[in-house]
C-alpha cells in the first residue's frame, strides 16, 4: 500500500478511533505514539475521568522525504461526555501544542468542541485553528471554477479542526 496507519495496537488487533494515515513515498515516521485521555495518560485503555468510550491523541514524527524537514502530525477524537471535556482539552493543550516549541505541529481531529467555545483556546494552545488562515478570497465565492459559497462548506458550529503550527 502507498499509506501507512499509525494507530494502537495489541497484536494483531488494533483499535483505530485515532489513527493516522500518510504517504510512505514521501514521508518517514521516526517516532510515534499515543497519549490516552484519562487521569493515566500512558496506560493503555485508560478512561476518561468520568466513564466512557477509551479516547486517545495518537502521534507520529514525520521526516519530508523531499524536503528533510520534521514535523509532528497528532489526530484525535476526543470525548463528548461534558463532563470529560475540561480535562480532556487541558490535556490536548498540555501535550500537543507544547511540542510546537520544538518542532512543527499539524494537529487533526474531532474535539467535540466548537472553535467560539472558551474550551477551544485551551485545547489549542499557542496552535492556529487553520480555517483562520484560509483566504478570505476563497471563503467569499468562486475559486477555481469551484463554489465555496454553499453553506454547509462552512458551518457555524464546527467541532472538526485543523491545529497548526505558526509558519
Amino acid at each position: 500500500s502507498p499509506y501507512t496507519m499509525v494507530a494502537w495496537t495489541l497484536g494483531d488487533w488494533v483499535y483505530a478511533d485515532s489513527a493516522l494515515f500518510y504517504r510512505t513515498a514521501r514521508f518517514q515516521a521516526l517516532d510515534s505514539g499515543e497519549i490516552w485521555v484519562s487521569k493515566a495518560p500512558m496506560l493503555p485503555f485508560s478512561r476518561a475521568w468520568t466513564p466512557s468510550f477509551p479516547r486517545l491523541i495518537q502521534w507520529v514524527l514525520l521526516e519530508d522525504l523531499y524536503s528533510g524537514a520534521t514535523f509532528l502530525f497528532a489526530n484525535t477524537h476526543l470525548d463528548n461526555n461534558g463532563e470529560n471535556k475540561p480535562p480532556a482539552a487541558a490535556l490536548f493543550g498540555d501535550s500537543i501544542p507544547s511540542m510546537a516549541a520544538h518542532v512543527p505541529v499539524i494537529a487533526t481531529g474531532d474535539f467535540n468542541t466548537h472553535d467560539n467555545e472558551a474550551r477551544f483556546s485551551t485545547i489549542r494552545g499557542v496552535l492556529l485553528d487553520a480555517f483562520s488562515l484560509v483566504d478570505e478570497v476563497t471563503l467569499s465565492g468562486q475559486h477555481a471554477g469551484l463554489d465555496f459559497t454553499r453553506p454547509e462548506l462552512f458551518p457555524d458550529r464546527r467541532i472538526d479542526h485543523i491545529l497548526v503550527s505558526d509558519g
